[in-house]
């Protein structure tokens, strides 16, 4: 981050972090001189004002939002009138309207799991300021290789791999529409009428697809900004989509066999959100090594194959093959433990009170 910094001038990303740059001089300072000095006084009243000014905006943010909650729960007595009078009427049908109905009718059911992952998403929508606030500041990091590289051939991986790289790391914690939101109401899915194996994938499916669609979107800026062809928004894609299915799987088997409340504060927590992102970075660390691995294997076996065949072998779509299949079984495996812890959960015994 402190090359990318240091030398931005020859690229867009310079504009972006112009007001880094008195920092930036601050920290590659030789020496300590009344100039530096008073230049860390300023930074530091820049940070203190930054985080005022963040605080108050969220306890405007969580003011605004607990007015809403209680106007949305707030007992209506047109409505209780309306309906006691269509009970005395002899019927319930005059006051409730088929518009409902009908959205509920296009909803694909798919043995349940479209009803469940349409209400997550729903609840998506109702926090859809937190939620691009989130996915901008991940998509500005994710971006940063696309202009500070100039090989368009090296920036594109770049912006791939930070991307994965941040997805396996802060979406998880940002996209909680899923079985981690729904703590208080296994005991209400544990006895729905659906399978485990629906009620696991309409439970991860939501934030998924979010993931996935903001994904898209910064690759694509990322083709159009290098002038790439669109097969490699396609392949990416491809490695993609397994993947995020593997890293919500993931967040959900921990959190199913491990549960725990999001708000729970305590030295459990800070153990856990330590241990959390220390296993996540192992696994990404394992996960790019075998990246390097079957790299190094595709070419030794297609070398090999065009050697005792005669023919020749593309080592580049053995190697993407490889990327696609390879995420693909590792998240049907975890979905599968999900769908036999989500079966052998007690609602009643293993959730924290």
């Amino acid at each position: 981050m402190l090359e990318i910094l240091v030398t931005p001038s020859s690229s867009v990303i310079g504009v972006v972090v112009a007001p880094f740059w008195p920092v930036v001089d601050l920290i590659v300072a030789e020496r300590i001189t009344s100039a530096n000095l008073c230049l860390a006084a300023a930074a530091l009243a820049i940070v203190v004002v930054l985080a005022a000014a963040v605080m108050n905006l969220y306890t405007a943010t969580c003011r605004r939002v607990a007015n809403q909650e209680r106007q949305n729960y707030q007992p209506r007595q047109d409505g209780s009138r309306e309906l006691m009078a269509g009970a005395a009427q002899g019927g319930f049908a005059s006051t409730t309207s088929s518009e409902p109905n009908l959205r509920l009718r296009r909803i694909p059911r798919w043995g349940g799991a479209g009803a469940l992952a349409w209400r997550q998403l729903l609840g998506a929508r109702r926090h859809w300021g937190s939620l691009v606030t989130a996915l901008i500041a991940t998509a500005v990091l994710a971006c940063a290789p696309c202009f500070v590289i100039e090989d368009s051939n090296i920036a594109f991986p770049a912006t791939a791999g930070t991307l994965a790289f941040y997805t396996f790391l802060l979406l998880p914690t940002a996209l909680r529409f899923d079985f981690r939101r729904d703590l208080d109401r296994l005991v209400t899915l544990k006895g729905l009428p659906i399978t485990p194996a629906a009620a696991a994938i309409g439970q991860t499916l939501a934030p998924v697809l979010i993931a996935t669609a903001f994904q898209g979107g910064v690759l694509t800026f990322a083709v159009v900004a290098r002038s790439l062809p669109p097969q490699h928004l396609f392949m990416t894609m491809l490695v993609m989509i397994p993947l995020n299915v593997l890293v919500f799987g993931l967040d959900n088997l921990i959190f199913l066999l491990y549960p725990y409340r999001i708000h729970q504060e305590g030295l459990e927590i800070l153990l856990r959100t330590m241990l959390t992102f220390t296993a996540k970075g192992l696994l990404f660390a394992v996960g790019l090594a075998a990246m390097s691995t079957w790299g190094y294997a595709a070419a030794v076996l297609t070398q090999g194959v065009s050697h005792w065949t005669g023919g020749s072998a593309n080592a580049y779509a053995v190697f993407a093959g490889g990327m696609i299949v390879g995420p693909t079984v590792a998240a049907a495996l975890v979905l599968y433990g999900l769908c036999g812890t989500y079966r052998n959960i007690d609602p009643v015994e293993d959730v924290p009170r």
